[in-house]
């Protein structure tokens, strides 16, 4: 399935255009929440989210998203600011057996708080994340030029490595002070 999401948003409101399942919601003044029905990402979906805010905005989503074994799945988020941006979704489950591509791309003038959380297996389910490919590129461009491109890549059990990963959660938080100088956590 093909789902898209455009959301052009000011202090104003948002505008929003959209196809598929995906939407979003304003929670709040300058607050939106990415809202999937389903909560997963499965088979050979392919999802794109694009926003263009100006202002403060912080931008969520409802609850975990879960990569379905057995699937190959695309999801590109590409996220332009000109303000403050606090880009906060919930932890992505990657179920063993998945495959999936992932590509954020930031364009910021001013500051911004950016997290990323990856969840390899399901624990509680006794499940370990052995055979899969997840490949996740970040990029963030601070007054058009790139401070941060970030990749990582878990090919089966590759991320055990003890230098790479080893357990299976990963969170990244990236932090710009509109100094173009970013901070990695």
């Amino acid at each position: 399935m093909f789902n898209s999401l455009t959301v052009v948003g000011d202090e104003r409101g948002i505008y929003v255009r959209r196809v598929g399942v995906i939407g979003i919601n304003e929670i709040g003044r300058n607050v939106l929440m990415i809202a999937n029905p389903s909560e997963v990402l499965a088979h050979d979906d392919v999802t794109e989210i694009r926003m263009d805010l100006k202002g403060d905005f912080t931008v969520t989503d409802q609850a975990y998203t879960k990569v379905l074994s057995g699937s190959s799945v695309t999801l590109k988020v590409s996220i332009s600011c000109d303000g403050t941006l606090r880009f906060l979704p919930n932890p992505i489950l990657f179920y063993d057996n998945s495959r999936a591509r992932l590509e954020c791309t930031f364009r910021l003038r001013g500051k911004a708080r950016i997290k990323e959380t990856y969840i390899l297996g399901r624990a509680g389910h006794g499940e370990s994340f052995n055979r899969g490919d997840l490949h996740s590129t970040v990029k963030i461009f601070s007054a058009e030029e790139l401070v941060v491109h970030d990749l990582f890549r878990a090919v089966d059990d590759s991320w055990r490595e003890r230098y790479v990963m080893g357990r299976n959660c990963l969170t990244t938080s990236y932090s710009l002070d509109g100094d173009g100088v970013p901070r990695v956590e």
